[in-house]
Parts: C-alpha cells; structure tokens; sequence
C-alpha cells in the first residue's frame, strides 16, 4: 500500500512532463522521463538507472498449450520457458489425449521410449516468427519423471536449463514446440 501512495504522489509530482511510462519488472518500477534517461522508482525515492546497466527484461515467462499429432495419436503439450540469471530454464509436459486408451501400446510411445535424439524441440520466436534460439529436448537426456494412471504411463514431463544472453531473450515473442522424433 505504502508503494502504492508513494508511486500516485509520484506521478503527480512528475505530472508536469507530457508522457511517464512505468513498467513494473518483478519487485521493482521503472520509468522513462521525456529525455529518455531509466529510473527506479523506490519506496521513498527515485534513482537514476546508470545507462550502461541494461533495461530489464519486460517478459521473462512463456507459456504454450498445445496439442500435437504423432502417427496419428494426438498427445497433449504444456510448454514453459522462464529466463532466470542468464538461463532459460524449460518445462514439456506430454500427455495422451483423454480418447487415447493402451497409449504404452502405440507406435508413438515405442517411438518416444527409443528416441536417443531429439524428441522436440522449443521455439523462440521474434514477433514476425523468425526463429531466434531452438532447444532440442531429448527423452533420454532431459527426462524429469513420468505420468502414470495405476499401473499405465498417460505421460512424460521433460526438464533442462540453457545459456542465452539476456539481450536475445528480451528478443523473444513468443514461443512454438515442434515434434523431431526419428522414425522407427
């Protein structure tokens, strides 16, 4: 609440410039003044930015649902991508579809089990879709546990960490998973 009267006192205090953009990153507020210099709004003061700092990264999450087909059996795919310290930390989740019953006994379970190589792979994307970064997610290498109903497997989650420089991930728009499993 404090920061809250403290932010309200502040925009009206600065009001006389024509344009204040505050963008909240984490715990902190930034704003821009007409001349362009960055600063951190804190609870009892503002602080100028050093520019040599970079600004921070405005989104550093991404999430994906999406459901993709395999040799004709539909699997479900939640995707997260954080960036953390200089790492992009991923998450894939992969789930039969709720019609798909014996899925231990499809080809596309058999061709998930013997994949050494690249099983998927995770997008980022500019805002015109370009690709910037591919991450290849393998199921022996990146396999975090699996998801079992009784005594069946319904699913896998898959896990890793990249490096990547934070000035190519304030480049990411959004992301896309794409299916690279090897043929049997």
């Amino acid at each position: 609440m404090k920061k809250i009267l403290f932010i309200s006192t502040f925009i009206f205090i600065v009001g006389c410039e024509k344009e204040l953009k505050l963008q909240e990153v984490g715990r902190n507020v930034y704003y821009f003044n007409k001349d362009g210099e960055l600063f951190i709004v804190d609870d009892e003061f503002q602080k100028k930015v050093d520019t040599q700092f970079s600004v921070p990264i405005v989104k550093n999450k991404f999430t994906l649902d999406k459901t993709i087909g395999w040799d004709g059996l539909v699997l479900e795919s939640k995707v997260v991508v954080k960036y953390i310290e200089g790492d992009c930390h991923f998450n894939v989740k992969l789930s039969k579809n709720k019609l798909t019953s014996n899925f231990e006994n499809t080809s596309t379970y058999k061709r998930i089990m013997n994949d050494s190589n690249t099983l998927v792979s995770i997008q980022l994307k500019e805002e015109d879709n370009f690709l910037i970064k591919e991450i290849e997610v393998s199921h022996s290498k990146h396999l975090l546990n699996r998801f079992v109903d009784s005594t069946s497997v319904t699913g896998f989650n898959y896990g890793g960490v990249v490096s990547i420089s934070e000035n190519l991930f304030k480049k990411v728009k959004s992301i896309d998973l794409m299916t690279v499993i090897d043929d049997l």
